[in-house]
């Protein structure tokens, strides 16, 4: 079984990615920022769909993500990176403070 790894998958174009991926028999490692959409999106996609919390926005959760794949999945490989997560922000580049670039 192949496995794809997806940041953002609790609602938009991760979600919808997710399911179509699960539907046809790809393992999904997908990234949430909450428990409860987590479990709500492994309820719906089945259980090809294994949810990682993870804020993308974090330094320390992504300086971690190794070591938690590692302990929870040791020995997978990845076939693919699907990476989704983020957050639209209505204004142009050039105007907006650098953090919220960052974030």
């Amino acid at each position: 079984m192949k496995t794809i790894f997806i940041t953002g998958v609790s609602t938009g174009i991760g979600y919808a990615a997710a399911r179509e991926l699960c539907a046809n028999g790809y393992r999904v490692l997908g990234t949430v920022r909450k428990g409860n959409d987590g479990r709500r999106v492994e309820s719906e996609c089945g259980g090809n769909f294994h949810p990682i919390l993870l804020d993308v926005a974090s330094p320390a959760q992504i300086e971690k993500l190794p070591q938690t794949l590692n302990e929870q999945f040791a020995g997978l490989h990845l076939d693919g990176l699907i990476n989704n997560a983020g957050i639209a922000k209505a204004a142009p580049a050039q105007f907006q403070p650098m953090q919220d670039v960052r974030e």
